[in-house]
């Protein structure tokens, strides 16, 4: 049996993931080395392995040739088996993308709440002002802030 690569349609990350891999992918002669199939178009897959739909929104599984299921981390250590080039960089790939997501995550959080501070102190020291207008500053505070 040909592994089988599980993915998010709709994630971007995902389909950027898979777009990455496919040029590695191609076997020549229409084999490929890993069939790829977004989760919205694996219900066969879903019923015959029972997999749990929900589970396949967030992350990746990789069914292997012997038909064991692997998940998440364990899928991508499993496709660096079949892509040395994942292997290569896994660990150092991991590392930055954990940093640059915390670091991106800590910014939206702080922006928000920094601007969301600033109006909610606007609109306490000037009561007259209805929810409508406090959320139009907050909108167009943030629009402002972030470009």
């Amino acid at each position: 049996m040909q592994p089988i690569l599980i993915y998010d349609g709709h994630c971007n990350l995902c389909v950027n993931f898979v777009k990455m891999v496919e040029p590695f992918n191609d076997e020549g002669k229409g084999r490929f080395k890993v069939r790829l199939v977004p989760y919205q178009k694996a219900d066969e897959l879903v019923t015959a392995f029972k997999l749990d739909k929900e589970a396949l929104k967030s992350a990746f599984h990789l069914i292997d040739e012997n038909g064991n299921v692997f998940k998440a981390g364990q899928a991508i250590d499993k496709l660096a088996d079949i892509y040395p080039l994942l292997k290569f960089g896994s660990p150092f790939l991991q590392q930055i993308l954990e940093k640059l997501f915390i670091k991106r995550l800590r910014k939206i959080v702080t922006l928000f709440l920094d601007v969301g501070m600033n109006v909610m102190f606007r609109h306490v020291m000037n009561p007259s002002k209805n929810k409508k207008a406090f959320f139009r500053d907050y909108v167009f505070s943030l629009l402002n802030r972030t470009s």
